[in-house]
């Protein structure tokens, strides 16, 4: 497994439900389709579509996604 591969398995996609106001920016720039908004408004990831590639935080204007390191290699 290369590095950067090892970087992103050990990484975590968080959604701060909070802060999203639900306005489907990051829905509508993830390439593989891992995003939606529910009924309510409310961000879902689909995990096994998701491959951590950060676009979604990028584009976020409300910073309500972030892409956080695996507690079990801190240096990833």
């Amino acid at each position: 497994m290369s590095r950067l591969a090892e970087k992103i398995s050990a990484g975590e996609l968080v959604i701060y439900q909070e802060r999203c106001k639900g306005c489907g920016i990051c829905v509508a720039f993830c390439p593989r389709g891992a995003l939606s908004l529910n009924e309510g408004g409310r961000l879902v990831r689909e995990a096994e579509k998701c491959n951590l590639c950060g676009i979604c935080e990028t584009f976020c204007p409300d910073f309500a996604i972030a892409l956080v390191k695996g507690v079990n290699n801190p240096n990833a």
